[in-house]
């Protein structure tokens, strides 16, 4: 039989051949973050994906809570005042902050109209009657005519991060009315 030599190719060091290799890196921190290494890098993209997304996330969450709803109340009927008031809830806090506020019209393919538009308010001490534009408000879009059938809305902000909308209609009599569903 013949011996055959014994391999030098171990693949498992000593823990003394261990220890010497490693501790030229012990002490160089900086050489680990510039020795280009895919895996690395793939890491870094993937935190920064993560960082992205969760700013993004955070940033929609911020919108969310700073905006918020007040209710508008309309009243009337045609050939007489169509009057909006605005409140802070469902109680009989008035708004006087609305900045701005339109009355659309909702078309056959179901898209909205303006028909009436005033913009950059303050202080507002009234209801706002339709077609009337109050002091401190400047009329972007002249009052149209309202007629019976029709689907209406009005939109109002209060440049606070607020936002409300009342739809309504009138019957055949003139009389607002505010169905559960236009749709029908």
């Amino acid at each position: 039989m013949k011996s055959r030599p014994a391999s030098n190719l171990s693949m498992k060091p000593t823990p003394k051949e261990f220890a010497s290799r490693s501790a030229r890196w012990r002490n160089n921190v900086n050489l680990f973050a510039t020795i280009p290494c895919r895996g690395l890098f793939l890491s870094r993209q993937m935190l920064m994906r993560v960082v992205v997304v969760m700013l993004l996330l955070s940033a929609g969450i911020a919108a969310g809570a700073m905006s918020y709803s007040f209710v508008t109340k309309a009243s009337g009927r045609l050939g007489g005042p169509i009057r909006f008031e605005f409140y802070r809830d469902s109680s009989t806090h008035p708004k006087a902050d609305i900045e701005s506020f339109t009355v659309s019209m909702r078309t056959a393919d179901d898209r909205w109209k303006a028909m009436w538009s005033i913009l950059s308010g303050h202080g507002l001490t009234q209801p706002i009657e339709y077609g009337v534009t109050p002091p401190g408000f400047t009329t972007m879009i002249q009052p149209q005519k309202l007629i019976p059938g029709r689907v209406y809305a009005g939109f109002a902000t209060d440049g606070h991060g607020g936002s409300s909308r009342v739809t309504f209609g009138f019957d055949k009599n003139g009389r607002m009315i505010f169905p559960d569903s236009f749709d029908r």
